[in-house]
């Protein structure tokens, strides 16, 4: 059996060192729902940007400015980001 040991690159992704291929990135999905809440990453962001927000302005928060904070941190479509919200405040 050949030996695979396994390098954390960053939070998408991890590295395999093989003895045939000098390195080669496996791609950690983000879809994927974590375990301790089953939240995917993207509503883990929208939730914590939204909890941040509220703090420093009380009220209601406006979506163009939840969402500019929001793609600071994760690449994502404006669609995929209302769909997103929408199912978390379970409005439509």
């Amino acid at each position: 059996m050949i030996p695979r040991e396994a390098v954390s690159v960053n939070a998408s992704e991890s590295v395999l060192a093989h003895p045939y291929n000098r390195r080669y990135v496996v791609p950690v999905s983000d879809d994927l729902p974590d375990a301790r809440d089953g939240l995917t990453r993207l509503e883990r962001v929208i939730l914590w940007q939204l909890h941040e927000a509220e703090r420093e302005r009380p009220g209601t928060v406006p979506t163009a400015l939840l969402y500019g904070r929001v793609v600071e941190y994760i690449s994502v479509s404006i669609e995929e980001f209302q769909a997103t919200l929408q199912r978390l405040v379970g409005t439509r």
